[in-house]
């Protein structure tokens, strides 16, 4: 079996490219980590889909997983790094083989496991689909800001709700129902409006602090 070694993972159920890792985020320091390569379009699969491992496959990665934990090191039962000749992410599964998170790796990183994987024998793994991922061109950023606004507009003051409405789109409206609706709409097709709606909310928690 192939491993790598000492590499930075950064598990996540949706799958984040490396350059939306925050600071406050949960990064593994990997100390070995098994390596396999499969065609393009299984890559593709463990990428924008949610899968079911064949229980055969687990039982070659089972307890293979190692990071650092202070002067220890723990085991991961379920985990690997999944590549072909362009590409590679880290998979991790539960007891059952299903996908639960899914990890990018750094791009330095990720070019020192590429070159290794030229060198590495192509695997078949066998697998079900449960559901293709809905693809959503948003950023992390964007998405966080989205739901910001979401959990603080219904607890919004009528005044302020018809205040913003006007800030956002340059008209005067008194119906709070077609606010909320007409907002809401466009957080989701016009970044623009997000951030407008976003650093207005910002500015209240500021002054109510």
């Amino acid at each position: 079996m192939n491993y790598i070694y000492d590499i930075l993972l950064n598990f996540n159920t949706n799958f984040l490219e490396f350059y939306e890792w925050n600071l406050n985020d949960e990064i593994l320091h990997i100390r070995k980590i098994p390596l396999f390569r499969v065609k393009k379009t299984q890559l593709y699969d463990f990428k924008n889909c949610t899968l079911k491992i064949d229980p055969l496959f687990l039982k070659n990665i089972y307890n293979k997983t190692e990071i650092f934990k202070g002067r220890n090191k723990k085991i991961i039962k379920y985990c690997f790094l999944i590549g072909s000749i362009d590409d590679v992410i880290a998979v991790y599964l539960d007891e059952n083989g299903k996908m639960i998170y899914k990890s990018d790796l750094l791009i330095d990183e990720s070019e020192e496991v590429l070159e290794v994987i030229n060198e590495v024998e192509e695997t078949d793994i066998k697998y079900q689909k449960l559901s293709i991922n809905k693809v959503d061109f948003r950023t992390r950023n964007e998405k966080e800001k989205i739901n910001y606004i979401l959990k603080n507009i219904n607890k919004t003051t009528p005044d302020k709700l018809k205040y913003l409405y006007y800030d956002c789109f340059d008209i005067k409206e008194e119906n709070i129902d077609k606010i909320k609706d007409k907002l809401l709409t466009k957080i989701n097709d016009d970044f623009n409006v997000v951030n407008k709606v976003y650093e207005f909310y910002k500015l209240l928690s500021y002054k109510t602090r």
